[in-house]
């Protein structure tokens, strides 16, 4: 945690109070910015931008531990000070907390920044202090309390336990940890139809057995090492695989040097062309970028032999930067998440709009969709393909009798042979 900065504005606040004529102050709620917007060189270039109000001026600034901002400054520096409000709102312009907001928007109360003139709010801010204190005991406290996620009190992965980590992916039984979601085609008034399920391994289950108390996240340069082993894993898997149902038309989110190495080229050798064309081979956003040149030439061979590729990872704030014609992806994976709506209604939603008109919205995967809003805004973008446990569900309801009886039997036989070969 920083030092106690919010212990710091109240006594200063307090210490205020005996004269707060011709004083101003703002409240930058960077806290209410997506986490994307709330990285550590955000945060400093926002304390920075505050920070130059100050320089001629007797004033203060805090930094919360949210990443909230306040500054305390003469009225005098008015102007300056607005024009901070206007470099911060410049900075933070995409975030949908600002929903394209105008130079008259930047102050209200929905906005991210609060301006208290403190000759007639001062009891006002003086409270708005108080209850940041408070935010920050019961942060503190949390950690504390059995009732709080374990990802709050873990580790993060250290490069020193990855060789132990890669022996038990090699040797620990993965098979329960597989999970499988399908990409369906919603068509509107007609029944969903599966079109290929995503074959992987779950990371919560995987981190609970193989590294309890860890964050396996933490870290990404260490968690992409994590997946490489992985890859090896679900590679080795499907090569002796003798389950029926996925000997076609599933898709791998593999990373670019699983695809280069022996490992994937034996499980190629034992698939003949016509299954070629059911699998799909997702890439990661930040994996094509990191290793561009690597990404062209495992692109050629993919297509050279047939597969379908997907790039996975994009947002809504990155889609309308890829060319998918150009990067020669077959499909495009969108990420669902709680901003997107609110996006879709900002200036930037047009961007968006014309990104997926551009790249075919047949071709777009809406994934993580965990509402029934995804699936209405999907729609309204004209797309048809849709991955997520809501979208799971609803196909389940719909789901016929005898369709359940015979995922049941098909689950039951792959149980059974299981056991034998145990």
């Amino acid at each position: 945690m920083l030092p106690n900065q919010e212990a710091y504005l109240r006594d200063y606040v307090e210490r205020l109070r005996r004269n707060p004529t011709g004083r101003r102050a703002l409240h930058a709620r960077l806290s209410l910015l997506h986490p994307d917007n709330q990285r550590e060189h955000h945060l400093r270039v926002a304390q920075k931008t505050l920070d130059k109000v100050l320089r001629l001026d007797n004033g203060a600034l805090f930094r919360l531990a949210n990443n909230d901002l306040v500054i305390v400054c003469s009225t005098q520096n008015a102007e300056l000070l607005d024009d901070a409000v206007r470099r911060l709102a410049f900075l933070f312009k995409d975030d949908p907390i600002l929903n394209g907001a105008s130079k008259l928007d930047l102050f209200s109360d929905t906005s991210f920044c609060r301006l208290y003139l403190l000759d007639q709010d001062f009891e006002e801010f003086s409270i708005v202090a108080q209850s940041l204190t408070t935010s920050r005991t019961a942060r503190i406290a949390r950690p504390q309390d059995a009732s709080t996620p374990a990802s709050n009190r873990m580790m993060p992965l250290q490069p020193s336990q990855m060789g132990e980590i890669a022996t038990a992916i090699a040797q620990a039984d993965l098979s329960s940890m597989m999970q499988r979601q399908s990409t369906f085609l919603m068509a509107p008034g007609e029944r969903p139809e599966p079109v290929f399920r995503e074959i992987y391994f779950s990371m919560d289950h995987l981190q609970q057995v193989l590294v309890p108390g860890h964050d396996i996240l933490a870290n990404r340069w260490l968690f992409q090492d994590f997946t490489r082993h992985l890859d090896r894993r679900m590679i080795s898997f499907l090569v002796h695989n003798d389950d029926e149902s996925l000997r076609q038309s599933y898709s791998l989110n593999l990373n670019i040097s699983t695809l280069l190495s022996k490992d994937f080229l034996t499980l190629d050798e034992t698939l003949n062309a016509q299954v070629r064309r059911s699998i799909v081979i997702e890439f990661q956003l930040i994996d094509v970028f990191a290793d561009v040149a690597n990404f062209l030439f495992a692109r050629d061979f993919l297509r050279d032999r047939g597969y379908n590729i997907c790039l996975d990872g994009t947002t809504q704030l990155s889609l309308p930067f890829v060319d998918r014609k150009k990067l020669g992806f077959d499909m495009v994976k969108l990420l669902w998440d709680d901003g997107f709506n609110t996006h879709m209604q900002s200036p930037r939603g047009q961007d968006l709009k014309t990104a997926i008109e551009e790249i075919g919205p047949e071709r777009v995967i809406l994934s993580h969709c965990g509402t029934e809003e995804a699936l209405d805004v999907g729609q309204g973008l004209g797309l048809s393909l849709y991955q997520g446990f809501h979208v799971d569900e609803l196909c389940d309801s719909l789901r016929t009798a005898d369709e359940s009886a015979s995922i049941l039997s098909n689950a039951m036989a792959r149980h059974r042979a299981s056991e034998r070969k145990g």
